[in-house]
């Protein structure tokens, strides 16, 4: 997988990392070779099925397995996963797979959804939650792609009507531009939540940019 950017950050560069928290099992997402160079004692949080599909390799005792439905606090963080259907919403064994996670912290929430497609009940799960900030894949899928074994993802005019009916202050759409095989269109995003979202606006992030929250 030859990727776009080069990374930000030299993961053996970093000196303080208390917690990494991984979606799901795709190695865009959960990174065995970056994780292994990262040398502190972080906890890793993640579903036991992503765990169980990954290459990554850590000690029992700094893992800690999400399940939907409950929260956890992570010092002066709360961490709440929901279910992500990528495409499905469980693994073969019926236990949590991919994970959308909401964090709050101080007066800030932010969603990042962890790849995957709508799916019923999704809205009644995030209708109650006010969001600052919601980042959310946008590349999308299509037969060409699912025939090349890539699990795709919702698409640009499918998430600006999904966010329309949510509390949302900025979008951040992501999941585009890393791989050239699988992409999807920021400026086309742009378009369909000008003309559906009202009061919601769209933050377009490049490689290494940071949020002023």
């Amino acid at each position: 997988m030859r990727r776009n950017y080069p990374s930000p950050i030299d993961p053996e560069l970093i000196i303080k990392c208390d917690a990494i928290i991984c979606t799901h099992a795709h190695v865009d997402h959960m990174d065995p070779w970056t994780l292994s160079q990262i040398k502190t004692d972080f906890q890793l949080y993640t579903s036991i099925g992503a765990f169980e599909k990954s290459d990554v390799k850590i000690s029992r005792s700094r893992l800690t397995f999400l399940y939907p439905g409950t929260t956890y606090n992570l010092e002066s963080f709360k961490l709440t996963p929901y279910p992500a259907a990528h495409y499905e919403l469980a693994d073969e064994k019926g236990r949590p797979d991919c994970l959308s996670i909401h964090i709050q912290w101080q007066d800030k929430s932010l969603f990042f959804w962890g790849d995957g497609i709508g799916y019923e009940k999704q809205y009644d799960l995030l209708s109650p939650v006010k969001f600052d900030y919601f980042f959310a894949p946008i590349n999308g899928r299509d037969a060409k792609r699912e025939k090349m074994g890539i699990i795709g993802n919702i698409k640009e005019y499918e998430l600006a009507e999904f966010c329309s009916k949510l509390s949302i202050n900025h979008i951040i759409p992501n999941h585009y531009d890393m791989f050239k095989n699988n992409t999807g269109s920021a400026p086309l995003f742009q378009k369909e939540v000008k003309r559906r979202c009202k009061g919601q606006s769209v933050l377009i992030l490049n490689c290494g940019d940071k949020v002023e929250a």
